[in-house]
């Protein structure tokens, strides 16, 4: 019986579908096209990354410029307890602490600094510049200088936002003030503070309606300036090199003692030859001049003999003139047991009422009524070393002489 072997089972391939057959056909086609999307998208977001990191970089330098980069760094700003539960935001109040930092950095910076940033910015950043030298203007109380430089910019700029007017212009609105709660009521989480009505218009007329505002102003009597009598005693002081000379007069009907007292010592050339000793220019947290002499022992060529707690040689009683501290107030330096000593002056470049230590507490008996500006060159006159130039308070690097106090008639 012959044997049959069993047929090998034949194999059999299923056939390539049609994707398969594509892939195979275009595959480096397929390739190709995938190199060029991913190089498309990467050209795509570098462009894009290179463009943001210039206009950061752009934005970040007027950050600066425009004093703002110390209220954006920032970064340890908490809500008081009291403050959140009245409804106060970590962002609120890191906008009030913005606009704060502003203002203080604006009150630092000289109107040079400015004029440089608006003559170097493009026409993206200068209407900002332009309206920082406004708001530097008026708190300088240059209110034409103001005026001048927003008009300036409406008519450079009429289309910017700054200029443009709306229902609701960019602005701080106060809050409605409330009747003080009852403490034995809780506070309510989720009671939304209520503000005041926003004012129609643009940044720019809103600033003008300030400025209108102030110049229009008209002080209490309390709180104005005295006028000089007619009859009032003055005296002319010289300083040496380029500091020049003032006039000052002194209100002897409402100071009696203190201005008998300087009559004497002028009379006996008493100053002639002593030196500034103590200057101050102080910003925060407004800006404060005054400058101070009286000390027999800064006639010293050598400044480490100059004592400045000798005991006074014309000490009168404190006299209450209700003069305040305007600027180019002559006061005396306060002394003990409710004394003044009439030898020792203070003479402001800025105005200094409402400051600490200042109304009230030191006797003012007078004015400038010649040479303001002079006071104010001599309380920004060099100083010493850094500390005391960080400090805005010390002694001037010039030795400013008081080369005569005389009598003018």
């Amino acid at each position: 019986m012959s044997s049959t072997s069993t047929p090998k089972q034949l194999e059999v391939q299923a056939a390539p579908n049609q994707i398969e057959i594509l892939w195979e056909t275009h595959r480096r086609k397929f390739w190709g096209l995938a190199v060029v999307v991913c190089g498309i998208i990467c050209v795509f977001y570098g462009i894009k990354y290179f463009n943001q990191k210039q206009v950061d970089a752009k934005w970040t330098q007027f950050a600066a410029a425009s004093l703002l980069q110390p209220g954006y760094s920032n970064n340890d700003l908490k809500v008081p307890e009291a403050y959140a539960q009245f409804g106060y935001t970590r962002t609120a109040m890191a906008l009030g602490e913005l606009g704060a930092d502003l203002l203080k950095q604006l009150n630092k910076t000289d109107e040079a600094a400015l004029e440089k940033a608006v003559a170097e910015a493009d026409g993206e950043h200068k209407p900002y510049f332009i309206l920082l030298q406004a708001r530097k203007a008026m708190l300088s109380r240059k209110w034409d200088q103001a005026d001048a430089l927003l008009s300036k910019l409406a008519s450079d700029y009429p289309n910017h936002s700054l200029v443009k007017s709306g229902d609701y212009p960019v602005q701080a609105r106060e809050r409605v003030k409330e009747k003080d709660p009852d403490p034995k009521e809780p506070v309510d989480p989720n009671k939304k503070p209520e503000w005041v009505a926003a004012k129609a218009g643009s940044v720019v007329s809103l600033l003008r309606e300030q400025i209108a505002e102030a110049k229009s102003y008209q002080a209490p009597d309390h709180f104005q300036k005295a006028a000089i009598p007619s009859d009032a005693p003055k005296y002319k002081i010289e300083f040496s090199g380029s500091y020049g000379s003032v006039v000052i007069a002194l209100f002897d009907k409402l100071a009696p003692e203190h201005c008998k007292a300087i009559k004497d010592l002028v009379e006996k050339k008493h100053w002639d030859k002593m030196c500034v000793d103590e200057v101050e220019r102080v910003k925060e947290p407004k800006e404060r001049l005054q400058m101070h002499f009286g000390f027999a022992s800064t006639r010293e060529a050598d400044r480490s003999k100059w004592n400045t707690t000798d005991k006074s040689e014309a000490e009168v009683a404190f006299e209450t003139t209700n003069l305040s501290h305007f600027p180019g107030a002559v006061c005396c330096r306060p002394g003990a047991d409710d004394k003044s000593q009439a030898d020792r002056l203070w003479i402001t470049g800025s105005d200094l009422g409402g400051l600490p230590g200042m109304d009230g507490e030191r006797v003012v008996i007078g004015y400038v009524v010649e040479g303001l500006e002079n006071i104010e060159k001599i309380c920004r006159a060099g100083l010493t070393n850094q500390q005391e130039e960080e400090a805005g308070r010390g002694r001037p690097t010039d030795r400013i002489e008081i080369v005569s106090i005389t009598a003018v008639q």
